[in-house]
């Protein structure tokens, strides 16, 4: 999408996606955002249903499924503010876990779960950025557990090295786009601007908030968008803040 010329890529693009895609059938991005809702939040109660019953017992996994069913954030849409992409991104997310349970549970190690787990990992990126954080832990305890199950060295590698090729084919297209708009990759430019603006809520100072989120949109150094009141969503400033600095200073 664009917003004030500019292509967007700080939002991912699969629930957009979707959404606009849905949106050309029910004639409404309104319906088409409450239908992923519905069908993302049902869906959950599947890998959470298997992923309770093989670790505790069918009647645990019933209630969690029963939970997840009748949970209103995750079948209706979120309740408070977000960015509304939750119920979606924790389909992926869930089924990313029963994965890894499998991928450390069965013996011998099977590359196909393996694969999958990279192919929900990329779907979870898509949908939110902060799944690279997951796709590190997920498989950084994979390797370190198959080790200590007593598999080989090189086809643990092997196998991971395969999830990691499913999980960059899938994210691939947002990455090359991201790096064509704006020329960098960034690993923590959003968790800094979370901070620097979730500061601001926190000391009561709902202008410092303003700041970090809003600013005036400067284009090649004229002010006249400026003059005719235009903004940015998240300020360049914090937009670009990275997080360690920000914790120090």
């Amino acid at each position: 999408f664009n917003f004030f010329g500019y292509s967007g890529a700080h939002f991912p693009p699969l629930y957009p996606a979707l959404a606009g895609g849905l949106a050309l059938i029910t004639g409404s991005l309104l319906k088409a955002s409450d239908l992923i809702y519905v069908t993302a939040g049902a869906l959950l109660v599947l890998p959470l249903y298997y992923l309770v019953r093989s670790t505790v017992n069918a009647t645990a996994a019933w209630m969690t499924g029963l939970a997840v069913a009748l949970y209103p954030a995750l079948t209706s849409g979120v309740l408070a503010w977000g960015t509304m992409t939750e119920p979606l991104y924790l389909l992926w997310v869930g089924l990313a876990v029963w994965l890894l349970f499998l991928a450390l549970d069965r013996t011998p190690s099977r590359t196909r779960e393996v694969l999958l787990l990279g192919a929900a990992l990329g779907l979870a990126y898509l949908t939110r950025t902060e799944a690279l954080v997951l796709v590190v832990a997920m498989f950084g305890l994979l390797f370190v557990g198959r080790l200590l199950r007593g598999d080989r060295f090189l086809p643990v590698v092997g196998r991971l090295a395969a999830g990691l090729a499913a999980f960059m084919l899938i994210a691939s297209p947002y990455l090359v786009y991201i790096r064509g708009e704006p020329a960098h990759w960034n690993l923590t430019g959003a968790a800094g601007m979370a901070f620097v603006s979730m500061t601001g809520l926190a000391e009561k100072d709902p202008s410092a908030f303003d700041r970090s989120t809003w600013e005036l949109n400067p284009v090649s150094g004229s002010t006249e968008l400026a003059e005719v009141g235009e903004v940015y969503i998240f300020a360049p400033s914090s937009e670009t803040e990275p997080l360690l600095p920000a914790l120090l200073s």
